[in-house]
């Protein structure tokens, strides 16, 4: 996770001297699957995202992995 974005969005009506400030969350998520008998990578991914808080960007990340894992799992799961 890396720090984010702080927008000015101007002064707040009727309060002089004031700033309204607005904020995103910046996430990024590496991962990889790996064959633990082979030690061939099965399955590899990276992400950045941009969220309004950490909580909402790091569940839009999460579900982004597992669509993105969703067709191939099938194929990457033997049974012994």
């Amino acid at each position: 996770m890396s720090g984010g974005t702080v927008y000015s969005e101007g002064t707040v009506m009727g309060m002089p001297n004031s700033q309204l400030l607005s904020t995103t969350a910046n996430v990024s998520l590496l991962s990889r699957m790996v064959d633990v008998q082979t030690g061939s990578i099965m399955w590899s991914a990276s992400m950045n995202y941009e969220g309004f808080d950490i909580s909402s960007a790091m569940t839009s990340i999460t579900d982004a992995f597992i669509r993105s894992l969703s067709p191939i799992w099938p194929g990457l799961y033997k049974p012994k």
